[in-house]
């Protein structure tokens, strides 16, 4: 649930809490996007739910990845693609790993630069035991690409790229999850 609160920001309630984004804090199409959804596609329910962990030491940044699942889950257009259900939050790479092994999740959306354990290390370590998972790598560090795949990420965006960018992504991930 949405609602305006000023010209540059929305309030959104997701469960039992509540965050303001503002088009500084994010894509301003995410916004436009939130704005002028207000129902799930009635076909994008019957399909396995993509099942999504994020992992990232900035909880702004947590809450509009949020936003945004819950805004590609609510505009997806094809009746053929699934939902996405988020399955858990991290704060860094130890609790990334740990996640990974309790909520079992297909992608797993890894900042790189954390606290306790960093995102290219946790993406060693998930890949080596969860080989099924998938790892999109988000970050700022544009400069960190060639590390993250060497890691084992299955992808690699900058935070703040196109929206577009990451749906894709994500489902073409999810394609090659249901071909295994």
């Amino acid at each position: 649930m949405w609602r305006r609160i000023a010209e540059n920001a929305v309030l959104f309630v997701y469960t039992k809490s509540a965050f303001i984004l503002t088009t500084t804090d994010y894509d301003s199409e995410i916004l436009h996007l939130m704005m002028n959804t207000n129902k799930i596609h009635p076909n994008a329910e019957k399909s396995l739910p993509i099942k999504i962990l994020i992992v990232d030491d900035d909880m702004r940044t947590r809450k509009g990845l949020i936003a945004l699942l819950e805004t590609i889950h609510l505009t997806v257009t094809d009746t053929n693609c699934p939902r996405i259900e988020l399955v858990g939050e991290a704060l860094n790479g130890l609790e990334a790993i740990q996640m990974v092994e309790t909520s079992k999740p297909d992608i797993v959306l890894m900042d790189i630069q954390m606290p306790e354990m960093d995102g290219i290390q946790a993406t060693k370590k998930i890949k080596a035991k969860f080989t099924d998972v998938k790892i999109i790598i988000l970050t700022v560090r544009s400069q960190s690409r060639t590390a993250a795949l060497e890691a084992g990420a299955d992808a690699f965006l900058i935070k703040g790229g196109a929206i577009k960018e990451l749906t894709d992504t994500i489902y073409s991930l999810q394609e090659i999850i249901d071909h295994q």
